[in-house]
């Protein structure tokens, strides 16, 4: 596939996960707007899908710039792992009223770091790839890819989390 193609259409899933996010958040309005724990998963989920979004049209855009692409890949990498980090820690010491929530949490957190460690890699050391065979914009699009699946994941389980009231 061209790298090209394939930045603009993972660009316009990314957003158009965004969006449907955002109204599953309406839904669920009342419940995480007063709750500091299910605001930073709101935002958490939201960079899933915005940074990806973001680093695909970055990437289009430096088809004649390979600094413009690492630059951006590495600053949106460090922005989702930080966000990722913080949130797992603060989800490990929060009540769940789902056991299996924080089980599934704590695992697509988990991996969504070690994708954004692996963009981050990608960007800082694109030889590093060369030299394997690999294309270092294809190695840093599967990782991409996988981060809106994680995000994907974690929508879901905040979108099934049982209501407090439901406790």
């Amino acid at each position: 596939m061209v790298p090209e193609v394939f930045y603009q259409t993972v660009a316009q899933l990314s957003f158009t996960l965004l969006g449907l996010w955002w109204l599953v958040l309406q839904t669920k309005y009342s419940e995480w707007i007063h709750d500091r724990l299910r605001r930073r998963m709101a935002t958490n989920i939201t960079l899933y899908f915005l940074l990806p979004g973001s680093m695909s049209l970055l990437a289009l855009l430096a088809t004649e710039s390979r600094l413009l692409w690492q630059v951006s890949f590495i600053i949106a990498a460090v922005i989702g792992a930080t966000t990722a980090i913080l949130f797992l820690r603060d989800a490990l010491v929060s009540p769940w009223r789902n056991p299996m929530s924080i089980r599934v949490i704590s695992l697509a957190s988990g991996l969504g770091v070690a994708l954004y460690i692996l963009v981050i890699v990608v960007a800082l050391v694109p030889d590093l790839f060369r030299a394997l065979g690999a294309t270092p914009l294809t190695v840093a699009g599967i990782g991409v890819t996988l981060l809106v699946i994680v995000g994907v994941t974690l929508a879901w389980t905040y979108f099934v989390e049982p209501s407090a009231s439901a406790k």
